[in-house]
């Protein structure tokens, strides 16, 4: 363990000149930059991908999803539909994305799904003939009128 000593103070002599600036007569040269590292690449010599990816506009997962369940002839589990879902490069979304909407429109109203394996069964009723633009605004119609009626319970 280090110990702690109180350093000699220096005399004037000595404290000036450690202040004066010592000069070399040359003038400095500029930071040599840094080249970038080579990017990481994989077995097969593609650069490695380590941040998100964009893949399209904001609903592009669930226009994909619901292009699948439209052309779909019975049920279709979620693993299914992640398969038919490809992406430029080759990949697929995750089953736990596809789940997610799944459940999401469920609870909405927009399909009805089983639960064991999670998987889509049938369009609502109402919902058969539309597409989900129509199904996306009429809810959020919904829920703008849901919180004004919140707003207007509150303040009276």
């Amino acid at each position: 363990m280090a110990t702690r000593r109180a350093e000699p103070a220096l005399s004037d002599e000595e404290f000036e000149a450690s202040a004066k600036p010592k000069s070399t007569g040359r003038k400095a040269t500029p930071a040599v930059k840094a080249e970038k590292p080579a990017p990481e690449l994989d077995a097969e010599g593609n650069p490695v991908r380590k941040g998100r990816t964009v893949r399209g506009d904001r609903n592009h997962l669930a226009r994909s999803i619901d292009n699948v369940l439209r052309s779909a002839s019975g049920p279709v589990s979620v693993r299914d539909i992640a398969a038919a879902i490809t992406y430029d490069d080759g990949s697929h979304p995750s089953s736990g994305a596809v789940a997610a909407a799944l459940i999401r429109w469920s609870e909405q109203g927009y399909v009805t799904i089983s639960q064991k394996p999670l998987a889509f069964k049938a369009f609502a009723g109402k919902h058969k003939s539309g597409d989900l633009d129509g199904f996306l605004a009429s809810s959020r119609e919904k829920r703008l009128k849901e919180r004004k009626a919140a707003r207007e319970a509150l303040a009276v």
